[in-house]
């Protein structure tokens, strides 16, 4: 793609990305006195994907002028293409939700489709010149992740087990060969699931930081080691976020507002964030509501305006990661008597 200016020492061009599960959307954009982009082309998310994006933009970008690649943090999905153009020397911008969607509502774009968000994410990277590169995790801290999903999965699976067994062994038709064979696949699920703890937390205490992050965050009513430490591994102890608003829009609990009337908006969370996350603070919230008498005032009184409890849950899970974020940012053990805005 060839602009139709000539290009002067504030040209900058960006690739957006729209990143799910199986493929992305990009969009390479182009911007000075006047701007162009490409159409918005789609490509498979996996490595022959990757390699195909890396060999497009090479045709399509100028060389010798600055060149970003921008994309959202969608849930896991953004995670193996950031690192893949990250190794190969490419700068590339992660950027909240909440900052993309401020930027497209300025645009005055409404619209959502995988295409236009590519764009936009494009033009945002052109127009700001103070978006942080994107760093991949160390080590240590990717393996903490790893196993934290690894139990997450793990547990799930020993839930539909459990349930299963439950079934089999409450009917007068049951199979004792499936009963046993049943029951020795859930012990060996608790056994892993306890390997993975152990690996987890001898990874924990090997970090002063990290160990630190988990003993602020576990003074907070109804976070316990296993969660606190699922949490701050997704979000890297909080390192790279400057305020509130950017940790709940990661964890996609950021409400966002769908016309479905010319005067009815209705209200709800993006879940376009990280979904382990959500599922953490879900089991926190739950705990909170039970232990800690400042939360479950805090819940009912939602819970009067909403009945079905599902936003007063979800209001406690958004409270519960500010606080996370606070304790950990202060470094301060949680005070009751504070109150932080959720």
């Amino acid at each position: 793609m060839q602009p139709r200016f000539k290009p002067t020492v504030y040209f900058r061009q960006c690739v957006g990305i729209d990143v799910a599960k199986s493929t992305f959307m990009a969009c390479l954009s182009m911007l000075d006195a006047e701007g162009c982009s490409t159409p918005p082309i789609e490509f498979t998310n996996d490595r022959h994907g990757f390699n195909q994006l890396v060999r497009w933009t090479r045709k399509e970008s100028l060389k010798g002028y600055p060149l970003c690649f921008v994309m959202e943090p969608t849930g896991v999905y953004y995670e193996a293409l950031a690192m893949h153009l990250t190794k190969l020397g490419m700068t590339v911008h992660v950027v909240p939700a909440n900052r993309v969607r401020d930027f497209a509502k300025y645009e005055g774009y409404k619209t959502k489709t995988d295409k236009i968000d590519a764009y936009i994410l494009s033009m945002l990277g052109c127009e700001n010149r103070r978006l942080k590169n994107w760093a991949a995790p160390d080590e240590q801290l990717a393996s903490i992740r790893s196993l934290c999903r690894l139990r997450a999965s793990l547990v799930k699976h020993g839930t539909m087990l459990k349930n299963q067994l439950g079934a089999l062994t409450a009917s007068s038709f049951s199979d004792k060969k499936t009963v046993r064979i049943c029951s020795a696949a859930l012990d060996d699920l608790d056994k892993n699931i306890s390997k993975t703890e152990t690996e987890s937390r001898n990874l924990v205490d090997k970090s002063e930081q990290f160990k630190e992050a988990v003993r602020l965050s576990t003074t907070v009513p109804g976070i316990g080691q296993t969660t606190a430490a699922a949490i701050l591994a997704e979000v890297g102890c909080f390192a790279n976020f400057n305020n509130q608003r950017q940790v709940i829009s990661f964890a996609g609990l950021d409400v966002v507002a769908r016309q479905s009337g010319p005067q009815d908006p209705k209200r709800h969370i993006s879940k376009k964030g990280n979904s382990t996350m959500r599922s953490m603070l879900y089991i926190c919230a739950m705990a909170a509501i039970r232990c800690n008498p400042k939360m479950r005032v805090f819940y009912d009184r939602i819970k009067k305006s909403n009945p079905s409890g599902k936003v007063a849950l979800v209001a406690v899970m958004r409270k519960l990661l500010v606080l996370m974020y606070s304790v950990c940012k202060s470094k301060k053990a949680y005070d009751p008597e504070h109150t932080t805005k959720g």
